[in-house]
């Protein structure tokens, strides 16, 4: 969360999954309630046949973890038709140039 300190324009962030850590959850709350350009909301775990059509509302997929093996939630996104923002840690690089979003340095 801390990466969405000083951000500019309007966000509109969906955050889906359960929420694992109560105090780390109380942090992200924290957080987010200092930015007021982002409005956010939380859905909770989405059934996988949920997944394409609560994708499909959004302009961009941003994941929260560090890299990934493979991706699958990726691979979801883009059948979505959505781009994403991923680190630079994933077996998907070069992302920009395919037009299909960014792959971006997590030191950046």
């Amino acid at each position: 969360m801390e990466r969405l300190e000083g951000i500019q324009g309007k966000v509109e962030l969906t955050i889906a999954g359960p929420i694992e850590d109560a105090n780390y959850w109380q942090e992200c709350m924290d957080t987010l309630s200092q930015q007021p350009n982002i409005e956010f909301s939380q859905v909770g775990s989405v059934p996988h046949s949920a997944i394409h059509d609560l994708l499909s509302k959004h302009h961009i997929f941003a994941p929260p973890t560090l890299g990934e093996n493979f991706g699958h939630a990726i691979i979801e996104a883009f059948d979505a038709g959505l781009g994403v923002l991923i680190s630079d840690r994933t077996p998907w690089r070069n992302l920009e140039r395919y037009g299909a979003g960014w792959d971006i340095s997590l030191e950046n």
